[in-house]
């Protein structure tokens, strides 16, 4: 969540201020306009042929309406404005954050699939294959799997799951899918016999695996 003075908080509140101050203001203004409008009009109402005793404060009553709906509009702008600027605002810092977040280390064992959406590992894999590093390209492909899963509710991310845990989980859950767990199952052993056994990460399966996450999901 947003601190209370983060960035738009900063902007926003001298802004909010101005606004509650803004109508106040404009209406003592306009009430010394009419002050002075209505002295005038009393000085000529001496002169009867010019004005009917009815002018006067009908047109008073149409300035009032004019001006009410002019500050109305100008209100609606001005808070329209603000809430542009305070999402622009927003979304640079979540923006700045991103790029300064450094990508999670493949190697390091204490990696979680939550630490990035399924996209963003899918990103890593294709690094590592361009360095021709299977083995890392492969672990990036487990964990974007297993970030896809998680983002479609099938599988529930912990720190404390096993990768069998969350093949169990997925049995249990994607009961309308009956060929996903087997598949889950099946690149499950292929990426522990690489990341924990003594097989060899081979170009032709990071690449199937890969072609496969990149499909469009039904």
């Amino acid at each position: 969540p947003a601190s209370a003075d983060g960035p738009s908080a900063r902007l926003l509140r001298p802004c909010a201020e101005f606004v509650l101050r803004l109508p106040r203001a404009m209406w003592r203004g306009f009430r010394k306009f009419l002050d002075w409008l209505g002295r005038r009009m009393t000085d000529d109402e001496a002169a009867p042929e010019k004005h009917s005793g009815g002018v006067a404060p009908i047109f008073l009553q149409g300035v009032l309406y004019l001006f009410i709906g002019a500050v109305v509009v100008l209100l609606l702008w001005i808070v329209f404005k603000l809430a542009g600027s305070a999402r622009q605002s927003g979304a640079a810092v979540v923006a700045a954050r991103a790029v300064a977040a450094p990508a999670p280390d493949l190697q390091d064992e204490n990696v979680q699939a939550a630490q990035l959406p399924a996209d963003g590992w899918l990103a890593l894999a294709r690094e590592q294959i361009a360095r021709g590093e299977w083995r890392l390209a492969l672990r990036a492909l487990h964990l974007a799997t297993l970030a896809r899963l998680g983002a479609q509710g099938l599988i529930a991310l912990a720190k404390f799951k096993t990768n069998l845990d969350y093949e169990r989980e997925l049995r249990r859950r994607a009961v309308t899918q009956s060929d996903l767990p087997a598949k889950f199952a099946a690149q499950r052993r292929a990426f522990e016999a690489v990341w924990y056994g003594r097989t060899e990460a081979n170009e032709v399966g990071v690449r199937a695996w890969l072609t496969e996450l990149e499909r469009p999901v039904a």
